[in-house]
């Protein structure tokens, strides 16, 4: 139970910047969005969306190892 509230917490602060994260372009956004929690990693956003993780990783190089 405590992984569940401790991830809405986390959920909750990406929401009350969100007017931050707006300001990104649409794959930042969407990735920022996938992953604000931190139990959402680069290998299962590429699973669970690859068109989003191959975008991301156009922008970002570094991530395509992880």
């Amino acid at each position: 139970m405590k992984k569940i509230w401790d991830a809405a917490g986390v959920s909750l602060r990406w929401y009350e910047h969100m007017g931050e994260f707006i300001k990104l372009d649409p794959v930042e956004f969407a990735y920022s969005y996938m992953t604000r929690t931190g139990r959402v990693n680069h290998a299962e956003v590429r699973r669970r969306d690859p068109s989003l993780a191959g975008a991301y990783e156009r922008l970002h190089p570094e991530v395509t190892g992880s």
